[in-house]
């Protein structure tokens, strides 16, 4: 008996020792976690919004595409005939977003890319220096059924803003 309890100990150092001396590298598999904290910050864009004016109606819609990327258009309505409309991407790309908007009949249709330069908790403001007009886009959200988008820059030599306030529809 004192032969097989000696073997038995004897076994499980050996076993233990072979245990504790294996390679001292683990592989770990880390999966990267993908935060997208800027375009978070703009959830409150999400939905549809419409200015009712004398001179038409704005409508604009967003929507979320994947995490990284809301998805927008907006048209402007004279009567019953859309008289301008553009698609917009508003994209996290690494810790940066930027506001991509494309307009059929401008810049031959070529997307133009504005970067956030400036952010608080419900304002944000894009700017594209080399654009011709607007050189700066910025949206305010007012509450949570109202904001306001404002588009500015040089246009013929004079300084020139443009405000749309907007109301959530349904």
């Amino acid at each position: 008996m004192t032969k097989l309890s000696n073997y038995f100990i004897g076994s499980i150092f050996t076993i233990m020792f072979a245990a504790c001396s294996g390679p001292t590298s683990e592989t770990v598999t880390v999966e990267t976690i993908k935060s997208y904290k800027e375009i978070e910050k703009a959830n409150w864009f999400l939905g549809s919004w419409q200015n009712n004016s004398p001179e038409g109606n704005m409508v604009e819609m967003w929507k979320k595409k994947n995490d990284s990327t809301l998805a927008g258009k907006s048209f402007f309505i004279v009567g019953k005939d859309t008289v301008s409309s553009e698609i917009v991407s508003l994209e996290q790309r690494g810790k940066d977003l930027f506001y991509i908007p494309t307009v059929k009949d401008q810049n031959g249709a070529q997307a133009i890319k504005f970067t956030l330069t400036n952010s608080a908790e419900n304002t944000f403001v894009f700017e594209n220096p080399q654009h011709d007009f607007p050189t700066k886009i910025t949206y305010k959200k007012i509450n949570n059924d109202s904001l306001v988008a404002e588009i500015s820059g040089i246009q013929n030599g004079k300084e020139r803003t443009e405000q749309f306030p907007m109301s959530r529809s349904n």
